[in-house]
């Protein structure tokens, strides 16, 4: 074939696990407030740097783009992570035990329990990464609005 699946099963399974380890960590509250703090400040940056140099925010990334388009959707990624994490730990605050894996007890009730539970868990991820999405793309009609290069 073209590339080696059983490699990238294996590399899915690492970031699936590093991933799913990040996600069980923010039951701790501590870290999820600590989690937060790091993602505001990162998007406070991202935001101030837009509002006050967009110039060379638009140089920076139409040079980037310009390397490789690969290289550019990767620079656009940390903003989006950025979002996608604030959100996830805003919602992990208000529903904080919305990530634990629940046993299906022999209750009569704990199948649809369980069934809604993975409803709200989806829709909370579905939230997060609309917020991520949001804030890229506000982020770069915010630099193309601001700049001179347009």
């Amino acid at each position: 074939m073209f590339w080696d699946t059983d490699k990238s099963e294996k590399d899915n399974e690492v970031v699936a696990a590093a991933y799913s380890h990040i996600v069980d960590d923010l039951g701790d509250r501590r870290l999820l407030l600590r989690y937060l703090w790091i993602c505001l400040a990162g998007l406070v940056a991202a935001w101030l740097s837009v509002m006050a140099i967009p110039n060379l925010v638009y140089q920076c990334f139409s040079l980037i783009f310009d390397l490789s388009d690969k290289l550019g959707i990767a620079a656009l990624g940390l903003p989006f992570g950025l979002g996608l994490f604030t959100a996830y730990c805003l919602f992990r605050l208000k529903f904080p035990d919305i990530e634990d894996n629940k046993n299906l007890d022999s209750e009569i009730m704990a199948s649809f329990n369980y069934q809604s539970d993975s409803t709200k868990r989806w829709f909370i991820w579905l939230f997060s990464i609309l917020f991520g999405v949001i804030n890229v793309i506000l982020l770069i009609l915010t630099t193309l609005f601001l700049s001179d290069q347009t």
